[in-house]
Order: structure tokens, then C-alpha cells, then sequence
């Protein structure tokens, strides 16, 4: 028996299973596609099978031997053997045959890449069948279907998101008031401003009176027979006359304040007072004076001040620091009680300092807009007011 031409000479396997030869180097046999044994596992089968091969054509010879005796002995030809049956399924006659050789007469593995005969219907290196349409389909996954929330989920829901929008409404608003310093969140009058530094090369040393444009006070006195008490006698000039104050219209709770204009912004170093009434040395003993008071200029600038009562002389309060004002307010904290009088008394009052360059009155402008040293005057509400009882109204029949 002649071996096959399509597969070498001895390198040829059979196929432990259905006994069909597969050419090296397959693994899996290409009719019954079950995997092949290691060459070692099966040499000595292999052994076996090439012996009994050997004696099958050795009493194959000998058959034909003995069948031309007998057909030299009989005279007559016999008839040719008839041939077996093919088993083989039949193909579809009009299906494309493959190519030979050239272009597509191979096919490579998508496993291994193996590159194997268009003929095979399996790798013969992995197994893997090479026609991909004959491989067994994964059914697609099914779409991912969301429980649908129930209605009451739902609802509350939404009840939470109202809330939290109507909670964050003023936490909102809040937060742009402070950014702007407006309502709640403006800065109280009484916090100062950023303070000024007096600028020594462009003022003189010394200062010198002030011009003033206005002088009020809280309360004034009534006139005493022909002396009157009224807040200009603080700055006539005149030492003889004087201020009273009249602590029987003074507002609870509020403290008596002088308040000196100027006529143009300065830079204020000093003020000379003379405390108490000088018109004599008896209006002086019967009329009150100032022991302690507090200086208060624009930008919410304030300064102690204690007083003497050295007799009917003047006295001068230097300032450590010149300031940048526009006005001064004299608010008395402490007072010497007179002999007669309840008020106190003033005769006369001098503002001394150095009048603002161009470049220093916008500043001092600007301050006294926003912290003015002259304000309203704040009087703390009574605590001991009396409840009002509202008319019940009648009842209908």
C-alpha cells in the first residue's frame, strides 16, 4: 500500500480514536475532531499498527498470488471485484469549490493563528472550529429595567427638594447682605475707621484757633433775670458769659453733649475750655462743672478726657495725636455739682489745630459721611413703661 502524497513520509498520526491520519503538527483529529495522544504515549501503537500493516500486505500478496493460479487453472478471466460503497455524505453540487493554492486556499485560526487547509473544518493546532458561523450564539443580555418608584417615594421626594430650597433661600440671602454689608450685617456706627496718620512735613508744630461755622447743645437753661444761658455764649468771646445746662429736659437715660461745627476739615491737636460760669466768683461756686468727659471726632475716633476745677482759669486739653474731623462732640460723663444750680456751665470753648490741605479735606469728607462725629444722640427705651390694656370688644349676640 503506497502512502499518501499529501502527507510526508513518516511524520504522518493516526487517530487513536477513529483511526484517521492527521498531518503533524495537528492535535485534534480533523474527522472526529477528539484530541490526539503525546507521540510518546502513542509510539508503541504505532509500533503495533506498522507491524500488522506489514503482514496485512504480506497475506495480500500471497491472496493474489494464489487467485492468478486459480484463474490460469480455470481458463476464464474472473470478474473484477466490485468496489465499496462511499459512505461519505454528498456535498451540494453547486457550492463553491476551495481554491487550491493562491489566495484563500488557507485559512488562519482566530485562537492560535495557525494557518490551516481551507479543506479543514477544525484547527489542527487548538481544535477550535475555524467557520465562526457554526459556533454556538450567546443570547444577548436582557436590558436593565429600573423598578419604577412608587408614587409616594415620588411625592416625598419632591417635598424634601421645596424644602431644602425654601432653607437655602435665606441662607442665600444672608450670605449676599454680609458680602455687601447691608441690613443685619452694616457696620454699627460705633466701630472706628481705619485711622489717619497726621502728616507732619506739610502742617506747622504748633496749631493754631480754628474758625467754627455752629455750636449746639442738648439742653440750655432759661434765662436768669437779664443773663441768658443759650450755646452761643460759648463762643462770643466774652468770658463773662456763659452756657447753663437744664438737666430737667434731658432725655432719660441720655447724657448732656456739646457739638462744635467747623468751618472747613482740620486736623485738631488741642481745646481750650473754660469750665464752669466766670461771670464771678459767686455764679462760679453755684453752677456745676465738668469733671470727666469723652471727645468723640469723625471715622468714630474717641478720646478721655479728665478735667480740674482750678477756680475761673483755662484750661487746655492736648490731644496725644492730631485728628482729622470735620466737627468735635463734648459728651459729659461726670459732673462737680454747683452750690444752687442742678445743671453745669460753661463760659467759653476754642478748637486749635491745623486746617486741611486739598488732598487731606476729601478724606476728612469722606469719614465724616461715614462715621459723622456729630450723630444722633442714642437714648436707651424705658424699661418701666406701663402695659396698655386694649378695650375688649363686644361680643355680638
Amino acid at each position: 500500500m503506497q502512502p499518501d502524497s499529501d502527507a510526508p513520509v513518516g511524520t504522518a498520526r493516526s487517530c487513536p480514536h477513529c483511526a484517521a491520519d492527521v498531518a503533524p503538527p495537528g492535535r485534534f483529529c480533523t474527522d472526529c475532531g477528539r484530541p490526539l495522544a503525546a507521540p510518546e504515549e502513542c509510539g508503541v501503537a504505532d509500533d503495533e499498527r506498522g507491524s500488522a500493516g506489514e503482514d496485512r500486505g504480506t497475506a495480500g500478496e500471497d491472496r493474489g498470488s494464489a487467485g492468478q493460479d486459480r484463474g490460469s487453472a480455470g481458463g476464464a478471466a474472473a470478474p473484477p471485484a466490485e468496489e465499496p460503497a462511499d459512505t461519505r455524505q454528498p456535498t451540494d453540487p453547486h457550492a463553491p469549490l476551495p481554491p487550491a493554492s493562491g489566495r484563500g486556499a488557507s485559512l488562519r485560526c482566530n485562537s492560535c493563528g495557525t494557518v490551516n487547509p481551507r479543506t479543514r473544518a477544525l484547527c489542527r493546532a487548538c481544535g477550535l472550529d475555524l467557520d465562526p458561523e457554526d459556533r454556538t450564539a450567546v443570547p444577548a443580555r436582557p436590558p436593565l429595567v429600573r423598578p419604577r418608584r412608587p408614587r409616594r417615594a415620588r411625592a416625598r421626594r419632591r417635598w424634601s427638594v421645596t424644602v431644602a430650597a425654601v432653607l437655602a433661600i435665606p441662607v442665600l440671602v444672608g450670605a449676599v447682605l454680609s458680602a455687601a454689608e447691608l441690613g443685619p450685617f452694616a457696620p454699627t456706627d460705633d466701630a472706628p475707621l481705619p485711622p489717619v496718620t497726621f502728616p507732619e512735613d506739610r502742617y506747622p508744630r504748633s496749631g493754631a484757633p480754628l474758625a467754627l461755622s455752629d455750636v449746639a447743645t442738648l439742653t440750655a437753661a432759661s434765662a436768669d433775670g437779664q443773663r441768658t444761658f443759650s450755646p452761643e455764649a460759648l463762643v462770643d468771646g466774652d468770658p463773662t458769659t456763659a452756657w447753663h445746662s437744664d438737666p430737667a429736659d434731658l432725655p432719660a437715660g441720655a447724657a448732656e453733649t456739646i457739638d462744635v461745627f467747623l468751618q472747613r476739615p482740620a486736623w485738631i491737636t488741642a481745646i481750650a475750655l473754660s469750665n464752669g460760669d466766670h461771670h464771678d466768683l459767686d455764679a462760679y461756686r453755684r453752677a456745676g462743672r465738668i469733671a470727666r468727659a469723652e471727645l468723640r471726632f469723625d471715622g468714630g475716633v474717641r478720646v478721655r478726657a479728665q478735667l480740674e476745677d482750678p477756680g475761673r482759669q483755662r484750661q487746655l486739653l492736648t490731644l496725644e495725636e492730631p485728628v482729622l474731623s470735620t466737627a468735635l462732640r463734648l459728651e459729659l460723663t461726670e459732673v462737680i455739682d454747683g452750690t444752687e444750680l442742678p445743671g453745669v456751665a460753661i463760659s467759653s470753648i476754642e478748637v486749635r489745630g491745623h486746617p486741611a490741605e486739598d488732598r487731606d479735606v476729601q478724606l476728612a469728607e469722606e469719614r465724616a459721611e461715614r462715621r459723622p462725629a456729630t450723630g444722633a444722640v442714642v437714648v436707651p427705651a424705658p424699661t418701666d413703661l406701663p402695659a396698655l390694656r386694649l378695650p375688649r370688644p363686644a361680643q355680638g349676640s
